[in-house]
């Protein structure tokens, strides 16, 4: 299957957006500690992904702290 079309299913299955509530936040962190553990298992469009939510929960974390 090509890359671009598992990386839109990984997409799809996910939904990631900007995290506006603590739900959000658990439930992409979540998803994002299960790519991290996968480590050297990962397909690249799961590191793909895994990039994307880091920024988002980073994204959160900062705006959480003012």
């Amino acid at each position: 299957m090509p890359t671009q079309e598992v990386y839109g299913r990984l997409l799809h299955e996910v939904l990631p957006s900007v995290i506006e509530s603590g739900v959000q936040y658990d439930s992409i962190s979540g998803r994002l500690s299960g790519l991290v553990r996968k480590g050297r298992h990962r397909r690249p469009e799961e590191t793909r992904l895994m990039k994307l939510l880091a920024v988002l929960v980073r994204d959160y974390d900062e705006r959480q702290s003012f």
